[in-house]
């Protein structure tokens, strides 16, 4: 099954989808990572360290998408109107993950529907947050919608709360190199 990490298009996105050290997780399960050439470079990973890891490099996203079974973005595709159309780049019955902003982009997810592009928005996946005020308190579950996730967790850890953060390969797959995360230790 391929896995495609193509370069971010959109303005002042220096994010990639997947680190080499995520790839070095999805690799054992049966997932062949393809990495379009350049995509890191904003998060200062290079091209080699995607090698390094496991993963192949495409020379041009056409390669990387391409067959692609999954494509995991930090955000939604470019489209036809704003100039390089990515959509046209993925096959009928590809997984596409990541920040969609489907209620900023409606139109979006028709062009999903048409095409037959499976799309999970990551911003309305919720995330299940763990807290416990000191070790000797009974832990506390608290499920955390994702657009609150990342600042009312850093603003309970300043207050003293313990904080550790449920993960699968999955989620750790796409989760963009810039998010926070508090775990315990």
């Amino acid at each position: 099954m391929k896995l495609a990490i193509p370069k971010e298009r959109r303005a002042h996105e220096r994010r990639v989808a997947v680190t080499p050290d995520t790839v070095k997780k999805l690799i054992p399960l049966g997932l062949d990572v393809v990495v379009e050439s350049g995509a890191g470079l904003g998060s200062a990973i290079t091209d080699d360290d995607y090698r390094a890891a496991g993963a192949v490099v495409a020379a041009e996203e056409t390669q990387t998408l391409g067959n692609a079974d999954i494509v995991l973005k930090v955000q939604r595709p470019l489209t036809a109107a704003e100039g390089l159309d990515e959509y046209a780049m993925m096959k009928p019955g590809a997984m596409l993950i990541g920040m969609l902003a489907p209620y900023q982009n409606p139109d979006a997810i028709r062009d999903y529907a048409r095409r037959k592009i499976d799309a999970f928005a990551m911003e309305l996946v919720p995330r299940t947050c763990t807290l416990a005020p000191d070790p000797g308190t009974p832990l506390l579950v608290v499920t955390c919608t994702p657009a609150a996730f990342p600042w009312s967790a850093f603003e309970m850890a300043e207050a003293g709360a313990a904080l550790s953060v449920t993960s699968s390969p999955l989620t750790d797959a796409i989760e963009p190199v810039s998010s926070r995360r508090l775990l315990t230790p």
